[in-house]
């Protein structure tokens, strides 16, 4: 508990820590484009041993995301849905806004989560 504090505690602080004039950077999977999630989600759904492979590194990125933004706001910000079923909202979304990339195509989802709490 006290490590999960101090986790979210850290989060919260690092955008007042970072220069003024820097904009944040994202790191990992969340910088990939929307069809080549997309690709690698069709392929799992077709057993493709090859985008298995990775489909879970967009999960494991995504499931690394959720739970510090979980921490840092103190909410469950998948309100009760697992990743899984989340991700197949994500590659719907992804469908909706192609030109987007997995991050804002997941925060896209997320809010709109957040409207259905």
């Amino acid at each position: 508990m006290l490590r999960s504090f101090a986790l979210a505690a850290c989060l919260v602080a690092l955008p007042v820590m970072a220069p003024a004039k820097e904009r944040p950077i994202l790191w990992g999977y969340g910088n990939k484009a929307c069809p080549e999630f997309a690709v690698a989600y069709d392929g799992w759904k077709k057993g493709d041993d090859a985008a298995t492979g990775e489909l879970l590194r967009y999960r494991d990125w995504l499931a690394g995301f959720v739970s510090a933004l979980s921490l840092a706001t103190g909410e469950a910000v998948l309100h009760g849905t697992d990743l899984e079923p989340f991700m197949g909202d994500v590659r719907k979304q992804c469908d909706q806004q192609h030109n987007t990339d997995f991050f804002n195509a997941t925060m896209a989802v997320i809010r709109a989560l957040s409207l259905l709490k």
